[in-house]
Order: structure tokens, then sequence, then C-alpha cells
């Protein structure tokens, strides 16, 4: 049996796990949904084809239908889709889909069943790139279904209407599908005041009133005003009356430091105050309000790409049913979510930024390897650094269930490190603590620190793995700290810098892994961006992360590089898929693995997967603006160039600076043919950052657009530059393609084989080198790679 899945991004998978390849690109996926929500008639012929490819004429049509069926059932071994006269069917006994499981359940009464099907939206980010009449299919029956989940929801919310907690959060969940209906969000307030929480009901209210007002233009219900009115002045319940302070679960034996932040919780209460009586299980995720609504006061440009990863919320959470209700605390909530703030930098000293920021690196990344929590990864946190944002606001913006913040002061070879968690859903404190050390703990402090954190959230069952005892002197300690504080700036003197302070924390303490993890890290990203040569970049890059792995092999870091190298130097995708599967295996929060696994995955070809790797790296770090920048790159070379455009925009929005969103702009509308257009974002991406990628893009465009000799001169100097040491090869092959001159391009192709260039991966999905495909010397150069690729999604077959 073969499963089909078509809620969320489409999948078919076998006895032997995922099927790969032409029966799984972009149009048999598609015609496998049209079957799927097929009645058993079936679907005419034409109708499918004329779905599928509109473009093409009866005959062609009718082939690469026929095509697509038997690469279909040939994949599944037999008749998974069955031709019946002038009809297609889906064979149920060979393939079985989720649709159909879904819709079983409804029709045998089964709400909880169906719920917990239909987990995401149906197709959800998928497309067909000229279809327009498909597209518009997948929209109404995507209406459709949720309109069906949607009345799921509610009978099961009005089945548990003697069970209001119950209740509150099936109707949290349809409030979900329909933030903007005032019916849903009566009876969601409804139902929290009959559980005991007017708190959580008024507040309901209020981002309901926000989101009708600021997004439609209109005044909520009246009777939403009515019922806040009601339960502003309406007795409290006995029965509900809420601990003690001493008594708050999670809170036990903490002691209330004067030196702990002092930060008011959200609404101005202090830390000490009583929490609110809570008697329903806390709503997960996926039942809050969309996250880009609620505002944050002077984080407006920060959270803009927030609305691009809306789905975030409901991959992490699911839609499981309500858990056993009773008194409860955060830990209730699975999985779990947290954001982790920069902490304060307290210290005399102005030059120590660095150690504040380095050591909020290191507790998230070792919270990121927690089993079921999910942590907000660094560029997201670090969005917030300095800003005073109250965590219930962060809580809803986000989609996180607690917020860890704190401070750091380092003098005279002391540490003192305050640190409290706050939940992000009622604003309240959950634990605080302050530590003193002396500065040569602070390796040991932030695992402490990360396990305490994980033991108030979800007690001690689940914790992060003991951490190596501490290679490092402090010396060696900061100088890591310094390294990965000028990574993360992915500028050519910032990596630089911290080779140096990589390989100073190496020589201090040559059996601190993470140090030769760093190292690794730095070394690969400056061969990519072609700031050092491949053949100098890589090698060391690999032999850095080779020696972490010798000293603790269970750091992701370090097998994320080798993957990278395997990638980008050895050319081998299935070693690198297996390092980037081990990476991602031991440290799921850490976005980076999901990124570089999905650059593999677009360079051979397997785009659909790509995207949904790269949109996990979003989701881990929202914020991200080589994430989210990345993955407008994967829609780039997927072909869907307006939604590659429309991602790219978003960046733009949250930092006008980037340049890599000019230069991948500038591609995608020179596949459009706005030349005018592509021209202006390549001119801004040189300025900006005038490598030179980004100077043979600018040298293409020009010849593209006729004016060649402004393009001859850009390419003299990329030449030149090459001469007296590197310039991109790869790069300036695409120039001369864009000249016309191919037997020149081909030349510069097989200098950047010489060379190792890391860019010949991407040598038969690349769209810019379509025009040389078909050449004797490219097919010889492809086979002299030997990159396995599997061809382009909804390509020919």
């Amino acid at each position: 049996m073969f499963r089909l899945k078509l809620f969320g991004s489409p999948s078919l998978e076998g006895p032997e796990g995922r099927v790969e390849g032409r029966a799984t690109q972009r149009h048999r996926l598609g015609l496998l949904a049209i079957l799927a929500l097929a009645t058993d008639r079936g679907v005419a012929r034409e109708r499918v084809s004329g779905l599928l490819w509109p473009d093409a004429g009866p005959d062609q049509g009718r082939r690469l239908l026929s095509d697509s069926v038997y690469r279909v059932n040939q994949a599944v071994g037999g008749e998974g889709v069955r031709t019946e006269g002038e009809s297609l069917r889906l064979d149920p006994d060979r393939i079985d889909s989720d649709v159909a499981r879904f819709r079983a359940a409804l029709a045998r009464g089964d709400l909880r069943e169906a719920v917990a099907v239909h987990a995401a939206p149906f197709l959800e980010g998928f497309g067909i790139p000229g279809a327009v009449e498909f597209d518009r299919w997948v929209d109404a029956e995507r209406q459709r279904l949720t309109r069906e989940l949607g009345q799921a929801l509610e009978g099961l919310a009005e089945g548990a209407a003697d069970d209001p907690a119950s209740a509150a959060i099936w109707w949290r969940q349809r409030g979900a599908l329909d933030p903007y209906s005032s019916r849903v969000a009566l009876r969601i307030m409804e139902s929290l005041a009959a559980a005991g929480d007017r708190a959580a009901a008024v507040q309901h209210a209020a981002m309901h009133s926000t989101l009708v007002r600021e997004d439609l233009g209109l005044e909520p219900d009246p009777e939403v005003a009515r019922l806040v009115a009601a339960l502003r002045i309406a007795p409290a319940s006995p029965v509900q009356e809420g601990p003690a302070p001493e008594e708050r679960p999670g809170t036990e034996g903490v002691r209330t430091d004067p030196d702990a932040p002092d930060r008011p919780s959200a609404g101005g209460e202090t830390r000490d105050a009583p929490a609110p009586a809570r008697a329903e299980p806390p709503a997960p995720i996926a039942e809050r309000a969309p996250a880009a609504r609620s505002p944050l006061r002077g984080v407006a440009p920060v959270l803009a790409l927030l609305a691009v990863g809306a789905a975030v919320a409901v991959w992490w959470s699911g839609r499981s049913a309500p858990a056993p209700v009773g008194p409860t605390s955060i830990e209730a909530r699975l999985p779990l979510s947290l954001v982790v703030l920069p902490l304060s930098d307290l210290s005399p000293d102005p030059e120590g930024e660095w150690f504040a920021d380095g050591l909020t690196d290191e507790i998230i990344t070792r919270l990121s390897t927690v089993p079921g929590l999910r942590v907000i990864g660094r560029t997201t946190s670090f969005a917030f650094k300095g800003r005073g944002v109250d965590a219930r606001a962060l809580g809803a913006q986000l989609g996180v269930d607690a917020v860890l913040d704190g401070s750091v002061r380092r003098e005279g070879g002391r540490l003192r490190i305050a640190v409290q968690l706050i939940d992000a859903t009622d604003g309240f404190q959950l634990w605080a603590e302050t530590y003193e050390r002396a500065e040569a703990d602070a390796f040991a402090l932030q695992d402490q620190i990360a396990r305490a954190t994980v033991a108030r959230l979800v007690g001690s069952a689940i914790a992060p793995p003991a951490a190596p005892p501490p290679e490092a002197d402090p010396t060696a300690y900061n100088a890591y700290l310094a390294g990965r504080f000028e990574w993360h700036r992915r500028t050519q003197p910032s990596l630089l810098a911290a080779v140096d302070h990589f390989e100073r924390a190496v020589a201090l303490a040559p059996t601190y892994a993470r140090a030769h993890a760093g190292l690794g890290d730095a070394r690969a990203v400056l061969g990519f961006y072609d700031y050092l040569p491949p053949s100098e970049a890589f090698p060391s890059a690999a032999a850095s992360a080779q020696r972490a792995l010798a000293l603790d092999p269970d750091l992701p870091e370090p097998w994320a590089t080798l993957g990278y190298v395997a990638l980008y130097h050895e050319w081998d995708g299935a070693a690198a898929e297996r390092a980037f599967q081990r990476s991602i295996e031991l440290g799921p929060g850490y976005s980076t693995a999901h990124q570089w696994y999905a650059n593999l995955l677009y360079a051979q070809g397997r785009f659909g997967e790509a995207e949904r790797e790269m949109r996990i790296a979003q989701e881990l770090d929202p914020l991200s603006l080589i994430a989210n920048s990345a993955l407008g790159w994967v829609l780039y070379y997927a072909g869907e160039h307006e939604r590659a455009l429309a991602q790219l925009a978003s960046v733009a929005e949250l930092d006008p600076d980037f340049e890599l969103v000019y230069l991948w702009r500038g591609m995608v509308l020179e596949e459009l043919g706005r030349t005018a257009a592509s021209l202006e974002a390549l001119r801004l991406a040189t300025k900006r950052s005038p490598t030179g990628i980004a100077r043979a893009a600018l040298a293409r465009g020009l010849a593209k657009a006729g004016r060649r000799a402004e393009a001859q001169t850009l390419l003299a100097d990329l030449e030149a530059e090459h001469a007296r040491g590197y310039a991109p090869t790869f790069e300036i092959a695409k120039v001369y393609e864009a000249l016309g001159q191919p037997e020149e391009a081909l030349r510069w192709l097989e200098r950047a084989y010489d060379e190792r260039s890391h860019s010949l991966v991407f040598l038969e999905v690349d769209p810019q080198l379509v025009g040389l495909r078909s050449h004797p010397r490219f097919r010889t150069l492809v086979e002299r790679v030997g990159f396995a690729g599997s061809g382009a999604d909804g390509g020919p077959p």
C-alpha cells in the first residue's frame, strides 16, 4: 500500500519510504491530487490534461498524461492509476490518501480522527507554473475541505459542552481557521469564561477586535464588546481560585533574587504577582490568532516576515485532541516552544557585548538539542535585542509558549548571570535565578541554565544531553564566543576575523570540540561565497569538522559542515545527504542544517523537498535574512518566479540593505523578461556588496539587455581579478553565455571544474545555463562532475 499525503506539502510514500524521482514530479503529484478528490467514477482524461498542461495541444496533452500515468504506476508496481475508457481513477487498494481517510472519518462520525488527519491546509504551498486553472481548482478544494474541518471542530466543541475547558480548545482551533468570525470568537470567549479563565476570554476579544479593525476596516460585532463588559463585572468563581504565589506550579523553591531581571511582566505586573486561575490546558500554538496581527511597539519592521511563515504554528503543534482537563501549568503543553532573548550586557567593559551575545547563542544551541522543544533561532531572537518586548506579545507573534530573558555582568574575573523564564501566554514568571561564578565556569553555566530551563518547562524527565566536561580554559572559551559573534555577521571581514578567533581558541585548547567546529563552519562559508579559493577553504573546513567529531561525535554543527563540503567540494550527493540528516537528527532545531540540506535537494532538482526543508529552516528562525532569502532562491530555481519575487520582497521589507535580496531578485526578473527592473536590482546588489558574484550577475544582465560594451568592461575586470588571485569562474562562464559565446563559456566552466568550483553542483538546474545544456562539451562536463540529480519537478520526462 502506498500513502498519498495531500494535507500540507504533497508526497507519496511506500513500504520502503518516500517515493522520489519522476513519479513524484510536480505534474504527477497534481495528477494524484485530482484523482484523490474525484468520485468513484473518476475524472475525464481531457479534464485532467487541461488542468495540468493548459498550453499543450490535445495530442501533446494526451501524451504527457499517458506518460505521467505510466511513471506513477511504474513507481507503485501496478495500476495505482486505473484507466477506464476516457476516465482515470485511483485504485484505493494500492494508493490510499489522507483526504480519503479524512472523509471516511467524517462519514462514520469519528470527528477526532478527521481533525487529526487534516493536519495542514490541502496542498499547502504547492502549485504548477502556468497552470492557472489547476491553481483555481486547488483553491476551491482547499476551501471545501477547510469548511468540512470547521464543521468537525464545531461538532467536537458542541459535544464537549459539559466540559468547557475542552470545548474552549476545540473552539480555538475552529477560530484559527476563520479569525474574523465574530460568531466563533464569541463561542471561544464563552467557553473560556465557563472554564474560569475570564482573562483569556477578554484577551481573545481584544485580539479578534484588532484583527477585524486593522485587516477589514470594520467594527467587530457589538456582542463581543457586550460580553467583555459582562465578564469584567461578573463576580469571580470561588471554585477557580488560583494558588498563592509560592504554590504556582513549576516555581517551588525558586528564590526571588533582587538582582534577577526586574523588567515588569506583561501588563505591568511585577514578577511576584499571583497567577490567574488556569482551569484548561493552555491553548496549543496552532490555536492562537495569526502571528503577525498583535502589535509589538517599536518592532513592526522586524516582524514583517512573520506573515510569510504563517503555517509554522500548525506544522509544529498538529491538531491533537484535548488533554485531560484539570489544574495545569506550562508543562501540559507539548510540543513546547521557546524564544531566548539576547542577554543584556551590564559589564563595565564596552567591548563585552560579544560575550553576552555568544553566551546567548550557546544557550540557544544547547536547548535546540532537546527532543520536543522548539527553540526559535538566533537571528530571530537577536532581532529583539534591547527592545524590552512584552512577553505575551512575543508569544502571540512568534507562536512560543515561554520566553527566557536575562543579563550578564563580567568584572574582575567574575560572572553574574541573572535569568528568568516567563510564561508567554499570561506574562507571569515561571522561574528566576541568579548565578555568580568565576569566569572560568562560563562553559558549565550555559549548560546549567539550559538544563534548569528545560526542567521548569517539562520537568526533569526530558533535559538536554549532558554536556561534556569543559575542554577549554576561559580565554579559549572567550575566543570561541568572539568567533561565533563574527561568524553570524557573514561578511568577508567578519568571517576572516572568525577564523582568527577560532584558531586562537584551538591553539589554547586543542581538545575543545566546539572551537574546531566553529573553525570548520567559518572556512566552509568563506569557500561558498568565493571569498577564498575552493581548494583552500573546503578541505580545511572538512579537516576541522572531522577533528570536532573525533572529540565529540554528537555535535550537530560539524556534521552539517561535512555535508556542506561533500555537496560543494566533493560533489557527492549521497554523502552530503547522510551528513545533513545526521546533523538534523542530533540537532533538530539547528536551522542551518535544514537550510544547507535544502541546497542539496534543489541542486538535485528535488524542488518540492527543497522548499519543505527551507521552510523548516525559516520556521525555526523566522526572521533570518538568509533563510528567508534562500527560500526565494529555491523558488527561482523551481521556476516559480512570482512566488520567488513575493518571498524576496518580504525580505526587503525586513532589511532593505540585504544585498542578496537584490541579487536574486535581479535574476528572477531576468527570467520574467523584465529587463529594466532586473538591471536596477542587480545594480543595487553590486552597490551594496561589490562581490565577484554580484558584478558577474550585472555583467550578464547587461549582456542580455544588449549593452555589450558595459558587460565586456565588467567582464574584463573579473578576468583580471581572476588572473591576480581568484574570481568566480562559474559566474564568468555565464557572462560569456549571455554574450553569445558558448565555446568561451564552456572553457570557463571547464576551468571551474579544474578549480572544483562549488557552483558546479547546479549545472543541470541553473536556468542561466539552459542554452548550453545540449552542447556535447556541457554533457561531458556533467558526467565528469558526476553529481547525481533527479531532474527538475514538473519538467519533461
